[in-house]
């Protein structure tokens, strides 16, 4: 349910092919980009983002314990994981009065 709830802020869904990604990578245009990381993991994690959003450092933290609770058990606790991007097209541009508005509950790092 979680991913859907993410995955209906984007307006379209767009699977870009690997030669594309390897292609929009040399040719980077302005603009933002909204991640949304989903994962399913065994036991109640949510302290690993507590502070998360305080700083950039404190949010690659965050991401360092969340890694490592995904390889306890020989990867077992890791039941999903789900990335999703906007925008995903090499075409499409994301600008940040675009970004606020679907966006809202994003903090500024």
């Amino acid at each position: 349910r979680l991913t859907n709830k993410e995955a209906a802020k984007f307006e379209k869904e767009y699977i870009p092919s690997s030669q594309e990604l390897k292609e929009a990578s040399d040719d980077v245009a302005g603009g933002y980009c909204v991640a949304s990381l989903i994962v399913a993991l065994e036991g109640d994690l949510r302290s690993i983002f507590q502070g998360a959003a305080n700083s950039v450092t404190d949010f690659r933290y965050a991401l360092a314990d969340l890694a490592a609770a995904a390889t306890v058990d020989d990867g077992y606790s890791l039941f999903n994981a789900e990335l999703l991007w906007t925008p995903s097209s090499p075409q499409e541009t994301l600008l940040r009065e675009d970004m606020l508005l679907d966006f809202p509950e994003l903090l500024a790092l």
